[in-house]
């Protein structure tokens, strides 16, 4: 879903899975972004990440940069991404942003993109009603 060319892209939505949630969150600032989704994204990066220096670390970390207050919802499965996508989801909480934050533990990627894909999936229902808003 991360950047392309299709319906949403053209229209100021985007997100990603895995690193493309953690990119879609660090463009949520830019002009032609409106709104987006991040599922299973880490949102910050470690000290030793790639060998960057620690200013490289804060500017390439959403959750260690300024709130954009633009919808994003963020998703994970309860596995290895859970405390950082809620640790990311409360931080733009209390910046006053809007998106939510869901859960489905057990899930897997793969289901959790059935849920973004099924249109009675929690995913989807959440997309559906943040576009509806905005």
């Amino acid at each position: 879903m991360a950047g392309g060319t299709g319906p949403a892209a053209r229209h100021g939505r985007q997100g990603g899975w895995g690193a493309r949630a953690h990119l879609a969150a660090l463009l949520l600032d830019h002009p032609r972004v409106a709104t987006s989704i991040g599922i299973c994204g880490l949102y910050a990066l470690g000290a030793t990440t790639l060998g960057a220096t620690e200013l490289e670390t804060i500017a390439l970390s959403p959750l260690r940069l300024p709130v954009v207050s633009k919808p994003f919802i963020v998703a994970h499965d309860g596995a290895e991404s859970a405390e950082a996508s809620m640790a990311y989801h409360a931080a733009r909480q209390r910046g006053g942003a809007l998106g939510g934050l869901i859960a489905l533990p057990g899930e897997g990627h793969t289901r959790l993109l059935d849920s973004l894909r099924a249109p009675d999936g929690a995913l989807c229902r959440a997309v559906l009603d943040l576009v509806a808003q905005g």
